[in-house]
């Protein structure tokens, strides 16, 4: 399949190259420096979208596909809770709505929150549905490893406070685990209704991140077990020491720490988990900086895994699409801002960009040239990406069971055309924080 990818691709380019008739003068090759730029950006980007449709015409047969467990067995959920007086009870409610044959321990652990979740909570404790347990503030791994060392069952699962569970959903992943080399599950994670623009481009954005999750388990590349909700073997989390305190997405942390030991990680899109976005464009740049922050400690972390044959698809191509991502997104930030810029700063940042490293054709990467160009070359390259976009968007909604909103109009066109730039600015600002040693927190 990567072959596949690679030589269509490949001779995609070639093509669009040849039809550029500003590239080739007299037979000798003078490529403008923004076509240069933008085919290999375009070359990163499409060669991801093609590997991600492929596989998944492959594999669409069995995508709603999971094991009907032989047993269902015991398990705990640990609810790590912060400042979450406003949604703790709808959580715990929803746990006790599962249906679930099997017994279900319930775990709730306040990591000193400074409004009333401790006190919603405590009802629920003392009529014996759930186990309290409060702490001093250490972060939400702390949280989770104190909620680890009261688990009584061989299955524990971890559970956001801000969340709620489809009471069938664990019915969807427990038969993973008769595989004895799956470690953890993850489940199909959605949003509750959205109420403004912001959180439907979230809504849309999730729905392709679970098609997308449920790719990576088929390639067994999943390196995320999502805060949210996620089941996990206690013996193959207690076996990589728990959950890493000093990490700002112990999430993903904790992911790559057993798939580097062996374990496989598996997915069901069936077992369905909402969760509150953000509703500001304030909190949803403070919530993808840790994210994001979180990405580039556990890659600096985790490097060796980087190019490794021993880790497979993980090692040799996603790792390294990811950081490919990210100088994407640096890219993307640095031609917006500099398209958006004034011209007495701009000349001022061409000038220092001169006298410092001679690097002054890359002020003619402005973002208007590739909206409005005439290009035969970013036409093709934009027509493409558009339309594998649209045919993603397609069979994320088929596949989670979703039905494309046309309300949400103004979303879609958000989210393939605005979204990115945004989630961009916030790459190069969350760079910055990660590599000035700003304080990670919550």
């Amino acid at each position: 399949m990567l072959l596949a990818t690679t030589g269509l691709l490949r001779a995609f380019i070639w093509v669009c190259f040849y039809l550029n008739t500003t590239c080739f003068t007299n037979h000798s090759v003078q490529i403008d420096p923004r076509i240069a730029v933008l085919a290999i950006v375009s070359f990163v980007s499409m060669f991801m979208a093609v590997f991600w449709l492929l596989t998944l015409f492959e594999h669409r047969k069995i995508l709603h596909r999971d094991p009907k467990p032989k047993k269902y067995p015991n398990l705990s959920i640990i609810i790590p809770a912060y400042n979450e007086e406003h949604t703790i009870a709808q959580c715990i409610k929803s746990l006790l709505k599962l249906e679930y044959p099997g017994k279900i321990q319930l775990i709730v652990v306040n990591d000193g929150s400074k409004d009333k979740t401790l006190e919603t909570a405590k009802p629920f404790a003392k009529k014996g549905l759930i186990e309290l347990y409060d702490k001093k503030n250490g972060g939400k791994a702390s949280a989770m490893n104190l909620g680890l060392k009261h688990v009584k069952h061989d299955y524990v699962a971890c559970m956001d406070a801000d969340s709620l569970v489809h009471p069938r959903a664990l019915h969807y992943m427990v038969g993973y685990f008769d595989d004895a080399n799956v470690a953890a599950v993850t489940a199909a994670l959605k949003v509750t209704p959205p109420k403004n623009k912001l959180q439907e481009i979230q809504w849309i954005e999730y729905l392709v991140n679970i098609l997308q999750r449920k790719l990576f388990a088929l390639l067994d590349i999943l390196y995320v077990t999502p805060g949210p909700f996620s089941v996990y073997r206690t013996r193959a989390i207690k076996s990589v020491g728990g959950f890493d305190e000093d990490n700002l997405t112990e999430d993903m942390e904790i992911a790559l720490h057993l798939q580097e030991r062996g374990w496989r990680l598996e997915n069901s899109m069936l077992a369905e988990v909402f969760t509150h976005t953000p509703m500001t464009v304030y909190s949803l740049f403070n919530q993808r900086v840790r994210w994001y922050r979180g990405l580039v400690q556990n890659l600096r972390k985790y490097k060796h895994m980087v190019f490794s044959k021993k880790h497979g698809l993980l090692g040799l191509l996603i790792l390294p699409a990811t950081i490919a991502l990210i100088a994407v997104s640096l890219v993307g930030a640095f031609m917006f801002v500099q398209s958006i810029a004034a011209s007495t700063w701009g000349f001022i940042l061409q000038l220092w960009f001169m006298l410092t490293i001679g690097f002054n054709w890359v002020f003619e990467l402005d973002l208007a040239w590739m909206l409005f160009s005439t290009n035969l070359f970013v036409i093709a390259i934009a027509v493409f990406v558009l339309g594998a976009s649209l045919i993603i968007l397609y069979y994320s909604h088929k596949y989670s069971n979703e039905s494309i909103s046309f309300p949400k109009g103004l979303a879609y066109v958000l989210f393939l055309f605005v979204y990115f730039l945004l989630l961009a600015t916030v790459w190069a600002f969350s760079l910055f924080k990660e590599f000035t040693g700003a304080e990670k927190t919550w």
